[in-house]
């Protein structure tokens, strides 16, 4: 089990980093598919980064909110649009389940004291001809095998409507 450290430099910044021996490494690419890792550094005054696979997300790293980059919460609502657009194209070839477009639309909401996400909402649109019980399926299935819906419906409350855009310009909503 890796063990969090405190470094601390010269300016007493202080980061929270993640030690592993080498038999935990060894351990945990037995089984790659099922971890995500990411690296993270920050400096004062807030300038910030993630490193993901070869993509470098800079972030606000500030005791704010931000109005020009992502912060944290920003990051796992898109985290959360990723899902749900990862999922539409699963779904495309599981069920299967013809669309020419998906398009997610994120919001989180945030709780104080203590501080929480306690609400996320998402609207899904799907440019399609799909029938409207297809367009449940697909939502019904982008919510339930999502691993990021997962995680969050188990820490607060999701909220969600699939969009069907129609060729002839008509939409339908589907509501879970």
């Amino acid at each position: 089990m890796p063990r969090p450290f405190v470094l601390t430099t010269a300016a007493t910044t202080y980061s929270w980093a993640w030690a592993f021996t080498s038999s935990e490494i060894l351990a945990r690419d037995l089984n790659m598919e099922n971890i995500y890792s990411a690296q993270g550094s920050n400096v004062p005054q807030g300038k910030a980064e993630i490193r993901i696979l070869d993509a470098e997300i800079e972030f606000d790293g500030t005791q704010g909110m931000g109005t020009s980059i992502p912060g944290p919460a920003h990051l796992l609502a898109s985290s959360l649009a990723a899902c749900l657009l990862k999922n539409v194209e699963r779904f495309h070839h599981r069920l299967p389940f013809e669309y020419t477009k998906a398009t997610a639309h994120v919001e989180l909401e945030r709780q104080d004291a203590p501080p929480k996400i306690i609400l996320a909402r998402f609207l899904l649109e799907i440019e399609t001809d799909e029938n409207p019980q297809r367009c449940a399926l697909l939502h019904k299935n982008v919510r339930k095998y999502g691993t990021i819906t997962n995680t969050l419906s188990a820490c607060c409350t999701i909220e969600g409507t699939l969009r069907a855009v129609r060729t002839n310009g008509t939409t339908e909503d589907f509501h879970a």
